[in-house]
């Protein structure tokens, strides 16, 4: 396999045992995936037992377990909203459109009503973002703002929206070689209101982790996505090689100039924003956070919490990806900040 063995355990060691989540690295320039670890996870000894009543309620006990199958892989099989990680791409879209640049100003509004709705868009209430109600990408990127991504989707509009998802991915059928889940983004049936919500993350866009993981991929590598790859050989019994898979480019996701214009927004939210607890000294890491809502539990707000990102800015050797689901707010967003400086550090030797 492509996995790095010691990068696999510390990502699986890194995990708390009571959170569902994933860690994934992957080399950007090839597609080798480094390290893929999920929990809650179990001991496939427990399924190779002699006994088959034994292997049966063993089974029946994984399944039973929140959050875990031994038929699926967290990392790959599982879309979830992916929250405002999903805004590299909306920024992509952005750019890509000629309407909007990296000095253009934006309204920021602290919410917004979505089109024909009472409902409204609102900027998150512990950030800084009603600093300014009219800002430019590389402050509302850094923060994290939402509203600014309504005029966004708006005027960029919904086959510009779809054509960037898919380049980057969405709804393409992927193999590592196990299947991958393709991402989803129902733009088709999707009203002015909900294409807002999908450029924020929400509503019914979902991406499995691998996904936000090629977005980190595209940006890192000049605009080109290479395809996501486990195996590093195949051999026979008497050792001769059956298989050498070569690096394979997936997609073009965007252009190397948008993709340099990203990689330059992405330093903010290390420097300055929602990824500052993942900081690394010495590491040029450029990263996008994300915190989608999810139904609260006894009065508590729930959320996906994500970060994903690439390393070194100039040279990008990996891309990590981290994905926490169904976790409180501080729970998801410490925990993120805290498994990624944890890959960072030991991808880097800090």
């Amino acid at each position: 396999l492509t996995i790095d063995g010691q990068l696999q355990k510390t990502a699986f060691e890194a995990i708390p045992d009571d959170l569902k989540a994933t860690i994934i690295v992957t080399n950007p320039k090839t597609g080798d995936i480094l390290a893929m670890a999920s929990k809650p996870s179990y001991n496939t000894n427990l399924l190779a037992v002699h006994s088959t009543s034994q292997a049966a309620q063993n089974l029946k006990d994984i399944s039973n377990t929140d959050g875990l199958s031994p038929y699926r892989n967290p990392a790959i099989s599982n879309p979830v909203t992916p929250g405002s990680s999903f805004k590299i791409l909306s920024t992509v879209a952005a750019l890509e459109s000629g309407k909007f640049d990296m000095e253009t100003p934006i309204d920021n509004p602290v919410s917004v009503n979505y089109p024909h709705s009472t409902a409204k868009m609102n900027n998150f209430n512990e950030g800084i973002c009603a600093r300014d109600t009219r800002a430019r990408l590389e402050f509302i990127f850094a923060q994290s703002c939402n509203t600014p991504f309504m005029e966004i989707s708006q005027t960029v509009g919904k086959d510009a929206f779809t054509e960037v998802a898919e380049r980057f991915g969405y709804g393409q059928q992927l193999s590592i070689p196990q299947n991958v889940v393709p991402s989803e983004f129902p733009s088709a049936e999707a009203n002015e209101a909900q294409m807002a919500q999908m450029a924020i993350g929400e509503w019914e866009n979902k991406a499995t982790p691998l996904q936000m993981n090629m977005a980190a991929m595209a940006i890192a590598n000049d605009g080109v996505i290479m395809k996501p790859n486990l195996i590093g050989k195949v051999i026979a019994p008497d050792l001769r090689v059956i298989e050498d898979p070569k690096p394979e480019k997936f997609s073009t996701a965007t252009t190397p100039e948008v993709a340099e214009q990203l990689t330059e927004l992405m330093e903010g939210p290390v420097v300055s924003g929602t990824a500052m607890n993942a900081r690394v000294p010495g590491v040029d890491f450029r990263a996008k956070t994300g915190t989608s809502q999810r139904p609260s539990e006894n009065g508590v707000r729930m959320v996906n919490s994500w970060m994903t990102g690439f390393a070194p800015a100039d040279d990008p050797q990996v891309a990590i990806t981290v994905n926490i689901q169904d976790v409180d707010y501080n729970t998801g967003h410490n925990t993120a900040g805290a498994l990624m400086k944890t890959m960072l550090e030991a991808v880097f030797n800090k």
